[in-house]
């Protein structure tokens, strides 16, 4: 495994971090792989109609009953799933007892739409949408259902390494579990926390590829986060997915944090081809098509990368903070700053786009929400430096660099 620079700057203590975690005894793998568990929820009804929700229910019924007779997967009862969709804790009880993959039905206006997902990276692996109008499809209802089982089939059997993984590294997989939970928060000592997870779990298992692509993930989220240009964070975030790649070529997950890592890197056609891989990978992946969004953004595309974008938010319907700040810059240089605004707005912890905020102010002339941005970025990063960071940004065309200063200068930069 290649060496990734820790210095005291960047890396959490190790008295820190996940050790209370580390401490309780995990249930040692088997010696033989398990078939995969997997829980079929009943349908969410809110907003349908009576007739809508009974054919939606049949419809999961006649799935689950499908699944029940294969030989290479378990199937969580239905009394069970239908207690569960009502938990608060579900996933918890899921994890406890080793269910990897659910399969989640919402009744939307459109239909009902289905999201096979491997809970392990919270990876979304497959999705579809049907169209239940009661007076044409219940003779077809069984017809739906059978391909519905043979597609969840073939998503398992291609995501069955990925499985095996997770279930021979029990411990290495409870601590990555932990690290990514944190990374869910866009702020630097969040990331430092699940670095520390990520390398007792690399401890664990120093090849365990989700781990090694969690720990990239945390070098490029410091990067970003200190505004300051550090190489040496950034190549530690390319040895790390290089390896997750070579441990797993065939995961998403390491060619996504290998594009992220190069676009820091001014890499920006590379980010997009290594982007463009693990979307084709994970065509159902929505963290990696946002990074795909970002990508094509600082590729000069952002007409393209704000419909990528909303892509990832159509899959990803309550989004991370990272999805609403890439779709911010997306806008910010179409022009479209009160847009630009309200992606930010809606970000739950939004010091972090702040740089962005304030451009998109300044360039609406609006000195005085500018300004309240502007002091933000100084509390965030007291030594901020206006030209060091266009500097380090890695945009193809000079026109959006441009107008990031120009936006930033009116904020008072």
């Amino acid at each position: 495994m290649p060496a990734y620079p820790l210095g005291p700057e960047h890396s959490a203590a190790r008295s820190t971090g996940p050790a209370s975690f580390a401490g309780a005894p995990l249930e040692a793998p088997n010696q033989f792989l398990p078939n995969p568990r997997i829980a079929l929820l009943p349908p969410l009804t809110r907003k349908a109609k009576a007739a809508e929700v009974a054919l939606a229910r049949a419809l999961i019924d006649d799935i689950t009953m499908g699944l029940c007779a294969m030989r290479t997967v378990s199937v969580v009862a239905p009394h069970t799933a239908s207690c569960l969709r009502n938990e608060p804790d579900w996933l918890d009880h899921l994890e406890r007892n080793k269910v990897q993959y659910i399969l989640d039905a919402r009744s939307t206006p459109e239909g009902l739409l289905l999201q096979l997902v491997f809970l392990p990276s919270d990876t979304m692996i497959w999705a579809a949408r049907y169209a239940l109008h009661v007076a044409v499809l219940p003779d077809q209802r069984r017809e739906i259902a059978r391909a519905v089982t043979v597609q969840l089939a073939q998503e398992l059997e291609r995501n069955e390494v990925f499985y095996a993984d997770y279930v021979r590294n029990a411990r290495a997989y409870h601590l990555y579990l932990r690290g990514l939970d944190r990374l869910k928060a866009v702020t630097l000592a969040d990331s430092l926390w699940a670095r520390e997870a990520f390398l007792q779990a690399l401890e664990e298992h120093k090849d365990f590829a989700p781990a090694l692509s969690g720990l990239s993930r945390t070098f490029t989220m410091e990067w970003l986060l200190r505004g300051r240009d550090d190489q040496a964070l950034l190549q530690a975030a390319e040895n790390a997915a290089c390896e997750a790649i070579r441990q797993n070529p065939l995961s998403p997950l390491g060619h996504r944090e290998r594009g992220v890592a190069r676009l820091y890197q001014g890499g920006v056609e590379e980010s997009v081809e290594a982007l463009s891989t693990s979307v084709s990978l994970g065509p159902h992946y929505a963290d990696a098509i946002y990074s795909l969004a970002d990508s094509l953004v600082h590729a000069s595309r952002p007409l393209e990368g704000l419909a990528t974008i909303e892509r990832a938010l159509a899959l990803n319907f309550i989004p991370p903070d990272t999805y609403l700040w890439s779709a911010a810059g997306a806008c910010f240089f179409l022009e479209r700053y009160e847009e630009a605004i309200d992606f930010v707005q809606r970000m739950k912890v939004s010091a972090p786009a702040a740089r962005l905020a304030a451009a998109a102010w300044g360039m609406l002339d609006n000195v005085q929400e500018a300004a309240a941005e502007r002091r933000r970025v100084l509390q965030l990063n007291p030594d901020f430096d206006l030209e060091t960071w266009l500097a380090a940004i890695p945009i193809k065309e000079r026109w959006q660099k441009d107008m990031y200063r120009t936006g930033l200068k009116k904020a008072g930069f």
